[in-house]
């Protein structure tokens, strides 16, 4: 079959299963392939990563009895977090709702309380739970007030993820001292499998009708860099959180909906320790008790206090059987921010030169008439495609959707397997070259 005829055919078949493979992906039909595709690329990244500031405490009950109980109450967290402001962390993030049931003694919430009136107000962050339910009573003004307010925001707020109700606040008598909370969760009920895209995206923002705030995640990064909410720019035109200004300033990327793709690959670059290595056992002051290595890791960092028995940990990691926790999750999501370690897609001239790219080696395999030779290099330019997606994504973040480009390559395969080879004499290609002789 002439060259030319076929290679007409060829461009219509991969053109033509492009658009279409990537309108479907645009409206979300690969999102399950996309995430996967993601993970995949996750598990296998070894890049360096940049040391983050931030440390998990981990909640998890030892089997000793070091917690007065389980959970912990109001005497245990005054003491781990009392403790805790003794090594002068940059912010205490306590993740776990400080809300107790009914009959407990309000003496033992005093106690809380009268650490945190010690405390910096702005060094505290306090965890809460809210949730979507149009059909039950609004939230009340006095109690929306206790979430801090992002007022330089721009572009549609209508993929933000909306609550109606709060789930559970701190009690009272914290939340009257240490007001600025932020939400560790926000249930969606029966929409909620729609709107989280995967396990490792994290909302940032939430939204009660077009007032925006933040998360718990959002505003450690905001107490961290010690800016007012003022301070704080959201673009979801744009797609970036934007904390401060200057040199010093902090962009994050978001998607439409204010959420933030975690790199499951920063977890081994986080210092965590079990929460009851701020118990004292034999010694008078923490500090002396604590190790070098211990100390430094509480030291001018973010440190998350958060639940992470085997019961809170019910989130699958991409490589092997293991699984954390949402509090754990909140601390990748921290250092994510803090290494850059941003997941991002490819600009879309980008992902069209890649495109144009296959499309062009394609025109090139046409020309082979063996076809045991179309089947090896078919075979030779799908590992170096993924090879090369690997390596962008270590080193840049940066990854390509999966479904179109596997269309291209795929469809390269078919027509120059299903079509006649090229005739040497129609295509210039000498016969003797292809067949490995030499001529004189």
């Amino acid at each position: 079959m002439p060259l030319l005829p076929k290679a007409v055919i060829f461009l219509t078949i991969a053109c033509t299963m492009a658009y279409f493979l990537d309108r479907e992906e645009r409206r979300g039909g690969f999102d399950t392939v996309d995430s996967q595709y993601r993970s995949w690329l996750m598990a296998n990244s070894e890049a360096e990563i940049l040391e983050p500031s931030v440390t998990f405490l981990a909640l998890d009950d030892p089997g000793e009895r070091v917690f007065d109980t389980w959970p912990p109450g109001p005497v245990d967290y005054s003491i781990m977090v009392d403790n805790l402001s003794k090594n002068d962390p940059r912010v205490i993030a306590v993740a776990p709702v400080l809300g107790w049931r009914e009959g407990v003694d309000g003496i033992l919430i005093s106690s809380m309380r009268s650490v945190l009136l010690r405390l910096d107000r702005e060094q505290v962050l306090l965890g809460a739970e809210l949730l979507q339910n149009p059909a039950g009573e609004m939230i009340r003004p006095s109690t929306l007030s206790l979430f801090p307010q992002l007022e330089n925001v721009t572009g549609d707020r209508s993929e933000i993820p909306e609550f109606t109700q709060v789930g559970a606040l701190p009690e009272p008598a914290l939340t009257a001292i240490s007001p600025n909370l932020g939400f560790t969760r926000i249930d969606l009920g029966d929409t909620e499998a729609k709107r989280e895209r995967d396990s490792f995206t994290v909302p940032l923002l939430g939204r009660h009708g077009q007032q925006v705030v933040p998360s718990f995640i959002l505003m450690a990064m905001i107490k961290e860099a010690g800016v007012g909410l003022d301070g704080v720019q959201v673009s979801l035109d744009g797609r970036s959180i934007k904390i401060g200004e200057g040199e010093r300033s902090l962009d994050i990327p978001i998607d439409s909906g204010g959420r933030l793709r975690v790199h499951t690959g920063i977890r081994t670059a986080i210092s965590k320790y079990n929460a009851d290595i701020l118990f004292l056992v034999g010694a008078d002051d923490i500090r002396d008790q604590l190790t070098d290595e211990q100390k430094s890791a509480l030291l001018s960092r973010i440190v998350i206090l958060g639940t992470d028995d085997e019961i809170a940990r019910t989130i699958d990691l991409p490589k092997g059987d293991e699984k954390i926790s949402q509090a754990e999750l909140f601390a990748m999501a921290i250092a994510t921010i803090q290494a850059k370690r941003f997941i991002q897609r490819v600009p879309t001239l980008v992902e069209y030169g890649t495109w144009a790219a296959l499309l062009g080696i394609g025109l090139l395999m046409l020309r082979l008439r063996r076809k045991r030779r179309v089947v090896m290099w078919w075979g030779v330019l799908l590992i170096l495609y993924f090879v090369g997606n690997l390596i962008l994504f270590q080193y840049t973040g940066q990854w390509i959707p999966l479904v179109v480009p596997l269309g291209i390559i795929a469809s390269i395969l078919l027509v120059a397997l299903v079509l006649p080879a090229p005739r040497p004499e129609q295509d210039g290609d000498p016969a003797p070259l292809e067949s490995g002789t030499t001529t004189s």
